[in-house]
């Protein structure tokens, strides 16, 4: 069965377990009147009047329910929407928790089956490989020591990595969540945050329960504080001389921006005036 057409649809199981055993499915109830969903009034008026079956419960003679409607459903089932009968009980099909509306959309907690849709599973692999393609790019035009920042920020560092290794991390990282490699190039506090992650190295700040100190001082309760407490002008004395200290000067200039020269082993301090801005579309240019 084609199923790239828009009025095939087919449940797929989500694993081999749901393969064999059928599911049963019963119409819901409108919570607010407590009465059965209308799912035909879903339907076109056209295949309202060729429907064949209803999905209302069997009651007696005093309108007690003695049979409840339930849809029988297994791997691999098809729904031709252009049918009636098969367009009414696909509503109720693609209402229930256990069914995901697309692959992309599993939860194996939570989900039997999910609704095929070739076009759909096309375009999301399609943006997945574009975005892979872009984040591949960015990581093709790092040096070694932007590899290793890089690595800091997204937690994939450790000590005594080979170059290679990290960058076969980072290679890793953008096949499986390309995203997170272009929002880390393109993040404009990058290199605030990499100047928190080696005053952490030099013991200059720690960490206490996701808490940025230094000694008794808090400088943020968490990173986007401790960004905004380097950027506060009050602090850019202390700030400069942590910059000095990694730059292993013995003297520092106050009132200066951080920046960095991620091409060379250590960070530089740049005058506001003469810090060159960092450029995502040019991958060959030293960032800042």
């Amino acid at each position: 069965m084609d199923t790239l057409q828009s009025n095939i649809k087919r449940l797929v199981a989500t694993d081999k377990k749901f393969h064999e055993a059928p599911v049963f499915i019963a119409p819901k109830e409108d919570q607010r009147t407590k009465k059965p969903i209308d799912y035909a009034s879903r339907l076109s008026e056209a295949q309202r009047k060729e429907l064949s079956i209803s999905l209302e419960p069997k009651r007696d003679r005093d309108d007690n329910v003695v049979d409840e409607m339930s849809i029988r459903i297994s791997h691999l089932q098809v729904f031709d929407l252009s049918n009636a009968n098969d367009a009414l009980v696909f509503e109720v099909v693609k209402d229930d928790s256990m069914i995901a509306a697309c692959k992309a959309d599993v939860n194996p907690l939570v989900h039997r089956y999910y609704i095929e849709d070739k076009e759909k599973e096309a375009t999301t692999v399609i943006a997945k490989s574009k975005l892979k393609q872009q984040a591949f790019t960015v990581i093709a035009g790092l040096s070694t020591k932007e590899m290793e920042n890089y690595a800091k920020v997204l937690g994939k560092f450790l000590d005594g990595l080979s170059g290679g290794q990290i960058e076969s991390a980072l290679y890793e990282l953008a096949d499986a969540t390309p995203q997170l490699i272009l929002d880390v190039n393109n993040d404009k506090d990058l290199k605030y945050k990499i100047f928190l992650r080696r005053c952490i190295e030099k013991f200059y700040l720690h960490m206490d329960n996701g808490k940025y100190m230094n000694g008794k001082d808090l400088v943020g309760i968490n990173e986007d504080y401790a960004i905004q407490w380097l950027k506060d002008p009050s602090n850019a004395s202390i700030v400069s001389q942590w910059g000095a200290m990694l730059e292993n000067k013995p003297t520092y200039e106050p009132n200066v921006e951080i920046g960095f020269d991620m091409t060379e082993d250590k960070p530089e301090v740049i005058n506001d005036d003469e810090a060159p801005k960092r450029n995502t579309s040019d991958k060959s240019n030293t960032k800042k």
